[in-house]
């Protein structure tokens, strides 16, 4: 396995409240603490749209592997914060996802 540091950012389209955005990080926070592969999150949001950027290291194969485990937390962290995520498809399409490589 390699780590890779990945950055997500997530157009929302609708507003989210500071508690929302509070409940989204608290979800992202304990899936780090509980999955070994993943490392170091962090979430910034612009509540007014909707936009979130999440960074994290990630121990994947690949770069693409990265980003796929990344995505995956997002949507979790979605869910164990209580939305859903209907048109996820459509939203993974629009999201920006880079992987680089980090070296020892």
């Amino acid at each position: 396995m390699t780590q890779f540091h990945v950055t997500v950012e997530a157009k929302g389209g609708s507003a989210f409240t500071d508690a929302q955005a509070v409940q989204l990080a608290d979800a992202l926070y304990e899936l780090d603490a509980a999955d070994p592969a993943l490392a170091d999150m962090d979430i910034t949001a612009s509540l007014a749209e909707g936009d979130f950027f999440i960074t994290m290291t990630v121990d994947a194969d690949d770069p693409a592997g990265a980003m796929h485990k990344a995505i995956a937390a997002f949507r979790t962290a979605m869910h164990k914060a209580g939305y859903g995520t209907p048109g996820w498809e459509q939203a993974v399409a629009s999201m920006v996802a880079s992987a680089n490589q980090l070296v020892a």
